[in-house]
């Protein structure tokens, strides 16, 4: 039985009316209700352990009582200590807003997990207690998360199974697929980030409990000692299945959002081929094909020119959830083209259905000069690099293509192939893809993107390769170190981070290979995790290298990548909404974009 929120809490909109919301039919009006924070209440654990939660209740705009009847709940599956307590704006508008510290965060018992599977068994549980336990709950359930609190809400969505109360899933500036820390987060290319460099603050970040505290401490300092938690072992593949799968699997609609420049935006962009693929029954693994020209409404990711934990707009999020716990038609469930970018040059946003983007990749090689063209080197040719940072002299190379006939579109993940040999027992490179315009000005497309020698053999079923054969997303296996031998050419494959990024008839592609993340950019890019350090073994093989690429036919060192016509996606509506704090969304989620081939 369900009492007044089981109507819609949004406001009705006149026909014909259009409304500054996807689908331009719905709005979330006014608020419907005051919100009232009960006092903490507790969630028992098969195990015995208990869960704190803040549960904060619709109440009458009236009297300011509790509201009465039952209403959908969202779960804050919530580790940090603050932020995200409650979020009015959901409970205005007719939802329930369960706030539960998973073990070791808070108040909460027993051991911290990181999203581990103690953790995603919790989720399970408290999933349950909101739909059957919580007062006031109509059985009907969300999840939601940014960052941490989003990796917790995918991980249970994947967890619960088929035919569970919870109806949807937000996880925002987050991503639950491989490589999440291990490749992104907390090691990027086999070097550590500045959330490694952070990890010891996380303890008092999320409640300050000693074994908490304790836990992120022994976690920094074996990343920067180079103990097992340094490579991509079995605790993190714990953490970093391909939980597509098990979010498909539990029909549990999906919204993502992220940025271009959020340490996320591969791994994001990673899940939603899964859950796309996984939804018509193929492997997550594999990139989609081209002829995946549409894609389900169930599974949808938003990913603007953003850092992390920008772009999120709840009136968005509230239509997300009226779409899929309300059963509302906001126009949302409607759309085929569920992937929308935002181009990191113009601004302006496309929908689109297929990750990657493009069938097969344009490739340029390296050749002497610095310059990048689509003809190999008929010659053998080498340059050099030093290990150092990329002012000092030595420490940086670049290479240049002819300028660009017409414009055209970077769209999707990209590629360097770079064949190099150490004076030493490893190697660091480091790939920058830009654009250079007919004055000069250079502007980065994709930056700063890793390569450990020590580190990079493939992992051929995780590693992406367009029609042609040609590898566009390599996935280096980071599981152990298996050192060089000085003097010996080895074939390096660099992942460069996906954009979509329009380059203008007259600018030049621009290839950039340093050995080392400028200083002043770990500082003033904290949030892209960058590679900004090292581990106590990489300090012990790494300084003092000289490095030397080679480039020809027996060793075609090349740049593959999308690049589709200028006029190839047609952009669709933006603009800002009432909700969004000036941020430009995208606003029409229907109108395909979509092209594909090769430029």
């Amino acid at each position: 039985m369900t009492g007044p929120a089981s109507a819609s809490a949004t406001k009705p909109v006149a026909a014909g009316a259009s409304t500054s919301y996807p689908g331009g039919h719905w709005e979330p009006g006014p608020a419907q209700y005051g919100a009232k924070k009960t006092v903490t209440t507790t969630v028992t654990m098969d195990d015995g352990v208990e869960l704190s939660a803040t549960i904060t209740y619709p109440t009458s705009l009236s009297t300011g009582e509790r509201a009465p009847g039952s209403f959908p709940v969202i779960v804050h599956h919530n580790p940090y200590a603050d932020g995200g307590e409650s979020d009015a704006y959901f409970v205005e508008h007719g939802y329930i807003w369960a706030n539960v510290r998973p073990r070791g965060n808070g108040t909460s018992g027993g051991a911290v997990g990181l999203a581990g599977a103690r953790d995603r068994k919790d989720g399970v549980q408290i999933i349950d207690w909101a739909a059957h336990d919580l007062g006031g709950s109509n059985g009907r359930l969300g999840l939601y998360g940014c960052s941490y609190t989003g990796l917790h809400a995918l991980t249970d969505a994947a967890s619960v199974g088929p035919g569970s109360p919870l109806k949807a899933v937000a996880g925002l500036c987050s991503a639950a697929a491989p490589g999440y820390f291990s490749h992104e987060t907390l090691i990027k290319g086999g070097f550590l980030t500045e959330f490694a460099a952070q990890a010891g603050v996380f303890g008092p970040f999320t409640g300050g409990q000693p074994g908490t505290v304790k836990f992120w401490e022994d976690l920094q300092t074996e990343l920067f000692a180079g103990g097992p938690r340094a490579y991509d072992g079995t605790f993190w593949k714990d953490r970093e299945q391909n939980f597509a799968q098990g979010i498909v699997d539990s029909d549990v609609p999906s919204l993502l959002v992220t940025g271009f420049r959020d340490e996320t935006e591969a791994t994001a962009l990673q899940q939603y081929a899964s859950t796309q693929n996984a939804y018509i029954g193929r492997s997550v693994t594999k990139p989609m094909e081209s002829w995946q020209s549409s894609g389900t409404s169930k599974h949808q990711l938003v990913v603007g020119d953003w850092v992390h934990g920008e772009g999120l707009d709840n009136g968005i999020l509230l239509q997300w959830y009226d779409t899929w716990i309300k059963n509302e038609n906001t126009g949302l469930a409607q759309t085929t083209s569920p992937l929308h970018l935002q181009d990191t040059a113009t601004g302006a946003w496309i929908n689109t259905t297929r990750y990657p983007m493009a069938s097969d990749y344009t490739t340029y090689h390296l050749r002497s000069s610095g310059s990048l063209t689509a003809g190999q080197e008929t010659k053998a040719a080498t340059d050099s690099l030093v290990w150092a940072q990329p002012d000092i002299s030595g420490a940086e190379l670049t290479y240049t293509s002819k300028p660009v006939s017409r414009g055209v579109t970077v769209a999707g993940p990209i590629s360097a192939t770079v064949y190099a040999s150490s004076s030493n027992t490893n190697l660091q490179l480091e790939a920058t893809l830009s654009d250079v315009a007919p004055d000069g000005t250079v502007k980065e497309i994709s930056g700063y993107n890793p390569v450990l020698g020590s580190q990079h053999k493939l992992d051929a079923k995780m590693t992406w390769r367009d029609s042609q054969g040609k590898i566009i997303r390599p996935w280096t296996k980071q599981d152990r170190d298996e050192y060089l031998e000085p003097g010996r050419v080895y074939r390096l494959d660099i992942a460069m981070e996906p954009r979509l990024f329009s380059v203008k008839p007259g600018h030049s592609l621009r290839l950039t290979l340093d050995t080392q993340t400028p200083a002043d950019v770990c500082t003033q890019r904290a949030w892209e995790e960058l590679p900004c350090y090292h581990t106590a073994p990489q300090m012990q093989t790494l300084p003092g290298g000289i490095y030397t690429v080679h480039y020809g036919k027996e060793f075609p060192s090349q740049l593959n990548v999308p690049l589709l016509p200028s006029s190839c996606f047609r952009d669709t509506r933006s603009g800002v909404t009432p909700t969004s704090g000036g941020t430009d969304q995208p606003l029409d989620w229907s109108t395909a974009s979509t092209c594909g081939g090769r430029s």
